[in-house]
């Protein structure tokens, strides 16, 4: 009876303390009731007051202590603070497959790859062992959810390393567990390696396997609504069939291979102010993993552009690292009209003159070969969106610029779908090549009204359809490309050619140095302010603004050309002639010195005094391009003071000219035949054969006022 009465006793106390602390669990889970809704509201500060609350009051379990950990893993973002509250779960005892799971999962944000694969491994290796040891069927599903997002997740990890391989095979492991399962991480996972593998394939070539990952890849996305809507937005079908036409067109010969220069900046330490005048630092490396993106987004923006052109068009790419720093970005208002990026205010980009050591000697070296640039750097945390289109580069800092293809890519914004954001922005210096606004960051509904035939959906759809339809009608246009149509126009170092010798751009290099920087800086911020007062029809505020520019420095090539031709067109020609003049001695260019030629001849009025002017123009590059317009205008000057023969010979030379540089305005180039043609046959008595030199000039396009007049009274005449 006795010990009957003990054990009733210590059933008693036991039952007390089980549920004393039920209430310490009860009161917690309260608190965790109470945090949630403040978390739904966004309300992090009272929602974390409560979380602690919660472990505070029932110190001894690890539950609470992993729930505060989730809180900083997916509200606060803080990582560093959810490892460590999950560590603690651990050691309280609360061992549990999610929670080394979630250990992994802030390791895997902190970028402790190996360490999170540790975790993510212990997370599979709990599940499989409770797996085994239980039968309540709640419990198996939960351990068979863990699985397949654990393996998700190592998936992921290994996307994020950039072994894409990997990454799908361990993504087939999870299917092997639960081959329905729709954890959207592991399919998003597989999805991911699947497109990454894709673009690899696609382009190297081997088209097979490309279409292969793709279809996988659109497979996967048919498992999940959020994944269906990616694959919709970024045209996984479409893929397919570009996969299929590329294939189809086997080894291409094309019309023109476009040369870009691609620099990787290894480093930058940038320090500038946003546009709310906020201090802006960061100090980054490109990684290897970025180079590796680099290279794939390359390959395939080769392949997409042979695609669409039919095989017309190639790209070329030769790859440098740079070991000058980016220290400044330039910060503009983003302009009216571009919404691809709602949460950026402003745009940055990197400041070309800003390098250390300076990259002027590259861009001056690289320009005489290369069309374009593209530059990629490690903006993380602090870039805005990429950029493209054409600009002009600083081959003398702060004093002689080269116009070139142009654009600049944040390296952690080549994801799984970086190749259709090079495209993209490999599309706007498409616009500017073509001189033409093709709507690249509009809607589609802008896109529709602008070009109503284009009935697809979808930016690369879009770009497709421009390179079918209106890129080859506006190659065709003559009036912005004289030389004829066709994709060889689809470069810079043709249409802007290096117009001087390298003797006068070490020269004015070395003038250059001996103005202090700052003198330089400020003379080109007045030189842009002056164009920008030209543009509002503010002349004589433009040109005081020039001579202030011109004051700080003197050597500046745009400043004094704009001198000589602001002065111009308000006829102060004696003024205009002495900005020409200095800027024919210090750099001698082909088009400044046209210029000097003809204010001479005609706008002065001094007969032949212009024409040492074109020959010297003529010496200085002779495959020059615009040396055509040379040929006019000497022939010109040669015929106004009768010197017949030697016109005769200039227009002759324009003529052959074509042969050696088939890129020259065509009308030009028949304007020639016209004035060889008007010769023979007023000056030289030789009027059948000039006669057939007009004729020859009409058939090739010349679009002359007079030209018509001309042959038709000549033959009338006797």
């Amino acid at each position: 009876m006795k010990k009957l009465f003990i054990i009733k006793i210590l059933i008693i106390l036991f039952c007390v303390q089980v549920y004393s602390k039920t209430n310490q669990e009860k009161q917690s889970d309260e608190f965790l009731k109470q945090a949630a809704s403040f978390v739904k509201s966004k309300d992090y500060d009272k929602a974390l007051d409560l979380f602690e609350k919660a472990e505070k009051t029932s110190p001894n379990s690890g539950y609470y202590a992993s729930k505060t950990g989730e809180f900083y893993l997916y509200q606060i973002k803080d990582f560093e603070k959810s490892h460590q509250k999950f560590l603690e779960a651990i050691e309280k005892g609360y061992q549990t497959s999610r929670t080394f799971r979630l250990i992994g999962e802030s390791l895997h944000h902190l970028k402790k790859y190996n360490e999170a694969l540790e975790y993510y491994q212990k997370s599979i290796e709990n599940s499989l062992e409770t797996l085994k040891k239980t039968s309540k069927e709640k419990t198996k599903e939960y351990e068979r959810k863990n699985l397949t997002r654990s393996y998700g997740k190592i998936s992921d990890l290994f996307n994020d390393q950039g072994e894409w391989e990997k990454a799908a095979q361990i993504a087939l492991k999870g299917f092997e567990t639960d081959p329905q399962s729709d954890d959207s991480v592991l399919l998003s996972a597989y999805f991911i390696s699947n497109w990454w593998l894709g673009q690899i394939a696609f382009g190297e070539g081997d088209y097979d396997l490309a279409y292969e990952c793709f279809q996988k890849a659109l497979e996967t996305s048919k498992k999940n609504e959020s994944l269906i809507k990616l694959g919709e937005k970024k045209e996984l079908e479409l893929h397919l069939k570009i996969i299929e036409k590329r294939k189809k067109l086997g080894k291409i010969t094309p019309e023109k291979i476009h040369k870009i220069l691609s620099v990787v900046i290894l480093n930058t330490d940038l320090s500038f102010q946003n546009l709310k005048g906020e201090p802006m630092t960061s100090k980054k490396e490109i990684t290897n993993l970025q180079k590796k993106e680099i290279e794939i987004c390359q390959k395939s923006l080769k392949a997409y552009w042979e695609t669409f052109s039919n095989g017309k068009l190639s790209v070329e790419f030769q790859t440098i690292e740079t070991d000058s720093t980016l220290k400044r970005l330039n910060v503009t208002e983003k302009k009216p009209g571009d919404d691809r990026f709602e949460v950026y205010k402003e745009k940055r980009q990197p400041d070309m003159d800003s390098f250390s050591p300076s990259l002027e000697n590259l861009f001056y070296e690289s320009s005489k070969s290369f069309d374009s640039f593209i530059f990629y750097w490690n903006g993380e945390d602090i870039s805005t969106y990429a950029n493209g289109g054409s600009r002009y580069y600083p081959v003398i800092s702060y004093a002689l610029f080269m116009k070139r293809g142009y654009s600049q890519i944040p390296a952690e914004r080549l994801d799984w779908s970086g190749s259709a954001l090079l495209l993209h922005e490999q599309m706007h210096n498409i616009e500017s090549m073509l001189s033409q606004n093709l709507t690249i960051d509009a809607s589609e509904k802008t896109r529709k009204k602008v070009y109503p035939e284009w009935e697809g959906s979808g930016e690369i759809n879009y770009f497709e359809y421009l390179f079918q339809k209106q890129i080859p009608s506006l190659l065709s246009d003559s009036k912005k490309f004289p030389s004829g149509g066709g994709y060889a126009n689809f470069n810079y170092t043709d249409r802007y050619p290096l117009s001087f010798r390298h003797e006068n751009y070490q020269k004015l290099f070395d003038l250059n140095q001996k103005i202090k920087l700052e003198k330089r800086i400020q003379a080109q911020k007045l030189f842009e302010e002056a164009k920008e007062e030209w543009k509002k029809n503010n002349q004589a505020k433009a040109l005081k603004i020039l001579e202030e520019a011109y004051k700080n420095n003197p050597y500046h090539p745009d400043i004094l050309e704009n001198l000589g031709i602001y002065s111009e067109k308000l006829k102060k020609y004696d003024e205009a002639l002495k900005y020409y003049q200095i800027l024919s001695e210090i750099f001698p260019e082909v088009k400044s010195l046209n210029r000097l030629g003809l204010l001479l001849e005609w706008k002065l009025n001094k007969k032949g005094e212009g024409i040492p002017y074109f020959e010297k123009a003529l010496e200085l590059d002779p495959s020059n391009p615009y040396q055509i317009r040379t040929f006019l205008h000497l022939g010109k000057a040669l015929l106004r003071g009768k010197k017949y023969e030697k016109a005769l010979q200039i227009y002759e030379k324009g003529i052959s000219f074509k042969e050696s540089v088939p890129s020259i305005s065509l009308n030009d180039w028949a304007e020639c035949m016209y004035y060889k043609g008007i010769i023979l046959a007023e000056n030289l008595k030789q009027k059948k054969e000039g006669i057939q030199w007009i004729e020859k000039a009409l058939e090739n396009g010349l679009n002359h006022s007079q030209a018509k007049e001309k042959l038709k009274k000549l033959k009338m005449e006797k």
